[in-house]
């Protein structure tokens, strides 16, 4: 109760300070806000990457499912994000976000039979357009 007593009558009798604290507490309450806003961005730009990234991994699982002897598949997609240099500018219309995909990793059944991990890596190096030596085959246990 003292100590409540004593900051009032500083706040009343020394109006810079006041106006100082009230700055003080203004800009905390900013850095916490922004703070948030910075984290919900970055939260829903990787959740949009993750999710872009698991729609075709499980794509690729699918369709390579179905062929005889690759059986139970896995696939993991590593990719970095390319966008347009110029961000000033609207994007024209054959100007789009693309991925740069760094390399696949693959775990199936059937990987032990050669004939099968080929056929796995061509079809993906078909698939997402990448070279054939971004594409690991492992046999799954």
């Amino acid at each position: 109760m003292l100590l409540r007593k004593k900051l009032e009558t500083i706040i009343t009798n020394n109006k810079i300070f006041a106006y100082i604290l009230i700055i003080f507490v203004a800009g905390v309450l900013m850095l916490v806000l922004c703070g948030d806003e910075k984290n919900t961005a970055l939260n829903a730009k990787e959740a949009m990457v993750s999710n872009y990234s698991t729609e075709d991994e499980l794509r690729i699982e699918n369709v390579l499912s179905q062929i005889e002897g690759v059986g139970k598949i896995k696939v993991l997609i590593n990719y970095n994000e390319k966008t347009s240099s110029s961000f000033l500018f609207e994007k024209s219309e054959d100007e789009t976000d693309s991925k740069n995909y760094t390399g696949v990793i693959v775990s199936a059944e059937g990987a032990d039979n050669s004939i099968v991990s080929n056929i796995i890596k061509e079809s993906i190096s078909t698939f997402l357009g990448i070279p054939l030596h971004k594409i690991v085959v492992y046999k799954m246990v």
